[in-house]
């Protein structure tokens, strides 16, 4: 029997983690035929298939965005004066005037305000488009994931998504390669992996942080799975960059698990010297990975190293990623979310509320303005797939999201070109107060282009 040149394979299992620092069943996307079942266990139903507004997406450039300013002292009064339930607001309300960046950060102590400006685009129109841009069919930003943020940055500061197999059945799995590989074939190479997929079983989906029923919740969740489902090849990237960790796995040896999770790339946060400014550069998104180790009570341990082909899997995800987010509106979405992440905790830690005489009370209080329940997985089916490489045996798969806010707003230059902050439209008629966005011009020359 030959028992030389076993198939590779990768199995399931994850961890998402999210750190800020401390203060100083509704509408879901599903990417690609993505479903919850009634256990709650995150499904693929169908191939992926590729929108056409993400097609269109991919050949667009987004140098012609507006870019639009968005005062949050507006945007909150005309939340609390109509109450309610976000997903009830008017829908001119659900989305962040079409941002789907947030590039700055302003504090106008003058205006009692604190405005959040990036590129914007307005939604498209037909049933579930309207948070979408209509130029590039890019998600935009939604209010529900803002506000959430902001009470969660307010709050503990630490958000959680943790996808993780039991240790007692990884435990057993371990055990089980120990005492079977020698004897396994090429032939019976898949009914092992299979059998070893059955054995890790159903893994738990952990939230902690956020509401566990809150969008940004699900986001995290089905992003790392997506991503999950590209590195072991079951789901084809759409950016031929981006191939599967399996198919680079030819020099690999060892049975090991492969861990990749989702961090931030933000170059240092650009501040002015009054600290009213701040400036946000980037790619945003990048893919770590690390392998480990399983000990005999089932816990896993980082190795001393990391095989080559995790290492290429994760930078050439991390190079590709805003390809990746042009086909798979998942991973835009997640894009979207570092943002407003980290631009939430920054106006936490940097007391811009207070500074501004400007709480934003239906943005913090969570009796003032309630956030729609989503339908969130809380399980995921362990899964395994073979190819067969050059005497090589890859074992297993963990990912995640990792958001460190404070490694990110703890790193700074100064703002070198600082923004004319324009009059916001007046009031008109019998209103209040005039719009919450309006346009603005791009700064004229920006220290750097955002990537």
């Amino acid at each position: 029997m030959r028992r030389l040149a076993l198939p590779a394979v990768l199995l399931f299992a994850a961890a998402c983690t999210l750190l800020a620092p401390r203060p100083a069943a509704a509408q879901l996307f599903p990417p690609a035929g993505v479903l919850i079942d009634a256990e709650g266990v995150l499904r693929v139903q169908q191939p992926p298939q590729q929108p056409q507004r993400r097609q269109r997406a991919a050949s667009r450039k987004r140098d012609a965005a507006d870019v639009v300013c968005v005062s949050l002292r507006r945007l909150e009064l005309s939340c609390r004066e109509a109450g309610g339930s976000v997903d009830e607001l008017p829908p001119e309300l659900q989305t962040l005037g079409g941002l789907y960046r947030i590039d700055e950060v302003l504090l106008v102590p003058e205006e009692n305000d604190i405005l959040l400006i990036g590129p914007a685009e307005p939604p498209a129109v037909g049933e579930g488009a309207a948070h979408f841009g209509s130029t590039t069919g890019r998600p935009l930003i939604r209010l529900e994931d803002w506000v959430v943020a902001l009470r969660a940055a307010s709050r503990s500061g630490v958000i959680t998504c943790s996808i993780d197999p039991d240790p007692d059945r990884l435990r057993k799995y371990d055990a089980h390669i120990r005492n079977t590989l020698p004897q396994v074939t090429l032939a019976t190479a898949p009914r092992w992996y299979a059998q070893l997929a059955d054995i890790l079983g159903r893994q738990d989906v952990s939230i902690s942080g956020v509401p566990e029923d809150s969008r940004i919740a699900s986001v995290l969740a089905i992003a790392d799975y997506s991503m999950k489902r590209i590195a072991i090849g079951v789901e084809p990237s759409g950016v031929p960059q981006i191939k599967s960790q399996l198919a680079l796995a030819g020099a690999d040896r060892g049975a090991t698990m492969q861990r990749w999770w989702f961090a931030p790339l933000y170059d240092p946060v650009e501040v002015n010297a009054d600290r009213s400014q701040y400036r946000l550069f980037g790619p945003r998104v990048q893919l770590c990975a690390q392998e480990e180790l399983i000990g005999p009570d089932g816990r896993r341990r980082d190795a001393a190293q990391t095989r080559l082909s995790s290492q290429r899997f994760a930078q050439n995800f991390t190079e590709h990623y805003e390809a990746l987010a042009d086909r798979q509106p998942v991973f835009a979405e997640l894009h979207s979310l570092f943002d407003v992440a980290i631009a939430a905790a920054l106006i936490v830690r940097e007391r811009l509320p207070q500074r501004a005489d400007c709480p934003l009370p239906a943005f913090f209080d969570a009796e003032s303005l309630t956030t729609p329940a989503h339908t969130v997985p809380r399980f995921v089916e362990s899964q395994a797939l073979t190819r067969k490489v050059n005497a090589t045996t890859v074992v297993g798969l963990v990912g995640g999201i990792s958001i460190s806010f404070g490694d990110v707003l703890s790193r700074e230059q100064e703002l070198t070109t600082t923004r004319e902050i324009a009059e916001p439209p007046a009031t008109d008629g019998d209103s209040e107060q005039g719009p919450f966005a309006w346009k603005v011009e791009p700064i004229a020359e920006p220290s750097r282009k955002p990537r």
